[in-house]
């Protein structure tokens, strides 16, 4: 039987990368396994099929998970200028999407990054079998022992890099995170993170398919937790967008001791106060005013009708709201709090929360402490971040690391 160097499992962006960094790094027989009959169908769906590779200004503050700082001592060892570089070198020109220094491939297309990512395979003369997937794993006689529903396969090293249980339909089910905790790994519980909303509000299943641009905030016990300008889209039976993709985590799992409140603003630029004076000002200018006028002059005239009959009182005359009416209506604009009912889960989620914590691995390597010879990569390891090529970099970094250092390491390195 073939003894590989280095075993890589899952063809993700960062099954492919730690593959690719074997290669680069000296490894002579490198095998990628995928469960997927298209492998590296989550790149080709990433960002609208525009495949967000990675952020300009990347702020480690706005990755979760494990800290910032261990984060970051993984990241910079190939930081967003060098996976810019790295695809530059392959033929794959980028550019930069502001305000968020989002960059993208200037085709605008998520194939082309997939194509190139096939096609270095191919060229470094990876093995990449699929569909293969994986069942198990086990160390036996200094070798790593990787069983799929078809073979067995034998390796030097192994990576993991299966992702998680997001978009569950291109073969990410989990399945090896089951292995993990039965070699005794303390997995951080996963939940579905940048996933979209639902809500019990009726009134706002009518404005389906409204974009509008808000402030966010999720408060835990009165505790501001997270806050962020971004566009909201109203759905069928929901919210989405990404501003809400990146507060949806709070509300997908049951590890908060009480329960989060998501609160938005129409007037994400302005606090309460500047509002009710605007409001106290147009009153004195114009009486006479309907309410639903005024409203249709800062917001889209669906979501002013909306607010306004929240308020139950159709047609009335800005001169005519009463004190307790002018705060509700206020706190319509800058307090809005939908009833959120649920959330679409794993089936709509971008990326999977949770997955093995830094404690278990070496981040100069992204080696487990504990079994020499077994790295991981990627979504499987407890680190998620922000819409906005957080992911991507996360996946680019750590399979770097993992598949340099499982080279390195049987070659004396």
């Amino acid at each position: 039987m073939q003894i590989y160097q280095v075993i890589v499992v899952g063809a993700g962006a960062a099954g492919f990368m730690s593959a690719i960094s074997a290669k680069r790094a000296g490894a002579d027989q490198v095998l990628l396994l995928d469960a997927s009959e298209r492998p590296g169908t989550k790149i080709v769906m990433s960002g609208g099929g525009r495949c967000n590779l990675t952020n300009a200004e990347l702020d480690f503050r706005d990755f979760r998970g494990e800290s910032a700082n261990g984060i970051k001592k993984v990241i910079l060892q190939f930081p967003p200028e060098k996976v810019i570089q790295f695809f530059n070198s392959l033929g794959v020109k980028t550019k930069t999407e502001e305000p968020w220094h989002k960059i993208f491939p200037v085709s605008d297309s998520a194939q082309t990054v997939l194509s190139t990512l096939l096609n270095e395979v191919r060229k470094n003369h990876v093995n990449l079998k699929f569909p293969e997937k994986v069942i198990s794993f086990s160390f036996d006689k200094s070798l790593w022992k990787v069983t799929t529903q078809n073979e067995v396969f034998l390796g030097r090293s192994l990576v993991l890099a299966p992702g998680g249980f997001s978009y569950p339909h291109t073969g990410s089910d989990g399945v090896l995170w089951k292995v993990l905790e039965k070699l005794g790994v303390s997995l951080v519980s996963p939940k579905a993170a940048l996933t979209t909303l639902k809500c019990s509000d009726q009134d706002l299943h009518t404005l389906s398919g409204l974009t509008i641009w808000c402030r966010f905030r999720v408060r835990v016990d009165g505790k501001v937790i997270f806050n962020q300008e971004n566009s909201l889209l109203f759905t069928h039976d929901g919210l989405s967008g990404p501003g809400i993709l990146n507060a949806s985590e709070w509300f997908t799992g049951n590890d908060l001791k009480k329960p989060a409140e998501l609160s938005i603003s129409f007037f994400p630029n302005e606090n309460e106060n500047e509002i009710r004076d605007w409001l106290g000002s147009e009153i004195k200018k114009t009486p006479a005013s309907k309410l639903i006028r005024l409203l249709k002059t800062k917001l889209p005239e669906r979501l002013a009708v909306a607010l306004e009959n929240r308020l139950d009182s159709p047609d009335i005359s800005i001169g005519h709201l009463s004190k307790e009416k002018r705060n509700k209506l206020i706190e319509l604009l800058t307090d809005f709090k939908p009833v959120i009912s649920g959330h679409s889960g794993y089936k709509k989620a971008e990326v999977t929360a949770g997955g093995i914590p830094f404690s278990e691995l070496n981040l100069a390597t992204m080696e487990f402490k504990r079994f020499p010879g077994l790295y991981a990569a990627g979504e499987i390891v407890n680190v998620h971040g922000i819409i906005g090529g957080y992911n991507f970099q996360w996946a680019w970094s750590s399979g770097w690391v993992a598949g340099k250092s499982a080279s390195e390491k049987i070659n004396g390195g």
